[in-house]
Order: C-alpha cells, then structure tokens, then sequence
C-alpha cells in the first residue's frame, strides 16, 4: 500500500533494549532495489562471425556484388539500360539505379581494387561486435575509412560506400538464455535494504507529517498501534499470573507464619505493588526522556527491606517476581530483569549477614556498584 501522506503527528524514541542497534530489512525497498538492479541489467550479445564470414555473410555479398557486376558489363546482347535493369533485378532491388549505373562504368580494375577495399573495410569494421543500435555508427566509420584511403577514386568512393552500408550488419547476436541468468545474478546479489535504529534516534520529530518511511519503521518497532493488541495483554497476564502463584505458593509451603499473618500479607502485597508501580513510572520516563531512568528501578532496595522485614529466601522471592516485572515493564527487555534479579539476591545476602545500620547502608552501597558493574556487563 502507498501512502502519501498521513496528517497527524507522531513524536518517538526508540531505545533498544538487549542492543544499542536495531536492525530490520525493509522487504519493500529491498524487492525495489532488486527491480531496479535487475533493470541496469544490459542485455547479452554475443559475436557471430557468420554474419562476417558466413555462406550467405558479408564477404560473400560484397564479393558477389562486384562479381555480377563484372558478368553483366560482359552481356553484349543487352543495352546498357537493360543491363542496369537486369542487374537491378538480380540484385532484389537492394541497391539505386545509379549506383548500378557507375558501377557498371568501372573498370576491371576499378572492379579488382574496390572488391579488395570494399571487404577489407569490411573485415575492420565488423570485427568487433556491433549491436543492433550501433550499425549507423559502424556504417558511418566505415565511410570515414572509404574517405581517408587515398587508392579510391572520388568518382568510385558513392559505390564503395553504398556497398558497404547494405553489407554491414549487426555482429552481436542477442543471447536471452545468458541475459536472464545476468538478471537473475543481479537480483540475487543485491544486498537486503536494512534500516537501522540507534538508541535514543529520534524517529519522527513533533511537527512533521509521518511518510511511508516512518510508518514502516514505527510498525517495525511496534510503536504505531493501530489497535488494541489483546494477544500482548494475555501474554502479560499470563506471566504475572504464574510469578504471582509461585510467589504465594511459596509464601504458604515456607513461609506458613507469613501467610497467616494478615498484616505480613498486606506489607507483602504493598511492596509488590508499590515497586511495580514505581518501576513503571521510570519506564515511562525513559520512553520520553532519557533511557538512563531504566538503569534506576527501586528492586533493590525492595529486596533490601524484604529482608529486613521477613527473611531473605522471602526477598528471593520478592526480587524474582518484581525482576520480571521490570523486565515486562520495559517491553520484555529480560536482560534488564535478569541483571536486577541477580543485584537484588546479591543485597539479600549482603544484608542477611548484617545486624547494624551503618552495615545495612554499606552492603546497600556495595550491591550498587554490582548492579553498576552488570549493567555495563550487558551494556557496553
């Protein structure tokens, strides 16, 4: 489908989540560039010396010219109008009467010498392949060649060069068998048309009207939705639904304290929640903004308090689900999840083996500068 023009207007950046470069082959302008190098394809000629050298080629006409030529000027029974006629006749009207009429009026040995030159010209010029579209051309060097050779008379050189103007023909044979395996080569050679998307490229700029370019690009992307994508919600359900039945299943096989304990399972549920919550609010800020609000979600410190209030295979727990959160949240970007889940188990057991504050401040500050090293880890 064309699209000229789209008047509304659309302001995104796109930040790669797993790669600072995202790239996708644009099948339309690819299928177009083969079209086009399928199209420069010039068409396969090959020699034929035939046409030269032949029974019926070149040599042998302009040899039978002068020849008949010859034979007829020997008819005593005939005028010479009747001879032109004749000739004329013999000749498949291909030439003038004139023509026939001066040469008729050679010499024999204007004859000899006009046979040798008419097909050594010949020989030059049709040596090399000659196309279709470039016999005038052939035909105009080979008058230059008449012109330039002074053992011509002026007088002889219109018979020469009409000769040579009916003889020379196309040496260059088209071949469509070879032209379409060039066609077929040129389109199997052509590159795929890649678009490439840096992070944080600004796609389409506030103001300006989408082209067909940038739709294609944000439909790539998955930032233009035409409408509500129902399969995306199932699937989100889905694996929050699983993570929140592991979590509970956990909490009442190992945790059977907690799960009995109304008020644990509220402060349980408010972290899920609240930090859920705080960690899609940064995504949207780094879907505006910069990206750099993504490297900012709270995990840690949920696992942090998880441990200090509970347990720490209970802020495990924690930590996995809202590490898989995050990575939802940030448009199924799980290197970002598996990068937070492994910070928050390293600050539980960094705080597991603590008892005082400044220590719980200290193992926060260390599993910080984990998390900053993983980060770099899978971003560099």
């Amino acid at each position: 489908m064309i699209v000229n023009q789209y008047n509304f207007h659309f302001v995104s950046t796109f930040a790669s989540k797993s790669a600072f470069v995202f790239e996708f082959e644009d099948v339309e302008k690819t299928e177009e560039d083969r079209n086009k190098n399928e199209a420069e394809v010039e068409d396969v000629y090959v020699y034929d010396i035939n046409v030269l050298s032949g029974e019926e080629g070149a040599l042998y006409q302009i040899g039978y010219f002068y020849l008949l030529t010859g034979i007829v000027q020997k008819k005593e029974d005939k005028s010479f109008e009747e001879k032109v006629d004749y000739m004329t006749n013999l000749l498949g009207n291909q030439y003038s009467g004139s023509i026939i009429s001066m040469a008729l009026n050679l010499s024999v040995d204007d004859l000899n010498l006009l046979l040798t030159k008419t097909q050594d010209i010949a020989r030059e010029i049709m040596k090399e392949e000659i196309k279709p579209t470039e016999v005038d051309f052939a035909r105009s060097e080979a008058s230059r060649l008449v012109e330039a050779d002074k053992d011509i008379k002026p007088e002889n050189i219109p018979v020469i060069t009409n000769v040579l103007e009916k003889n020379i023909l196309p040496t260059a044979a088209f071949n469509p068998a070879a032209t379409e395996e060039a066609r077929k080569e040129a389109r199997l050679n052509t590159s795929p048309h890649m678009v490439t998307i840096i992070e944080g490229q600004t796609i389409v700029f506030e103001g300006e009207i989408v082209n067909d370019t940038d739709i294609f690009i944000l439909t790539k992307l998955g930032l233009l939705q035409t409408g509500f994508n129902w399969k995306r919600l199932l699937y989100i359900f889905f694996i929050s639904s699983v993570i929140l039945i592991l979590f509970g299943f956990h909490i009442y096989k190992f945790n059977l304290n907690i799960f009995n304990n109304t008020k644990k399972i509220v402060i349980t549920a408010l972290l899920v929640i609240i930090f859920t919550a705080l960690t899609k609010i940064l995504t949207i800020l780094s879907s505006i903004h910069l990206n750099f609000w993504n490297y900012l979600f709270p995990i840690i410190a949920a696992s942090l308090i998880c441990t200090i209030l509970f347990n720490a295979p209970m802020a495990i727990m924690l930590t996995v689900c809202l590490g898989i959160f995050a990575g939802i949240a940030t448009d199924f970007d799980f290197s970002l999840a598996i990068v937070y889940i492994l910070g928050g188990v390293f600050s539980t057991y960094m705080v597991s083996k603590v008892s005082q504050r400044s220590a719980v401040m200290k193992a926060g500050f260390i599993s910080s500068l984990v998390l900053a090293f993983l980060f770099l880890t899978i971003k560099p």
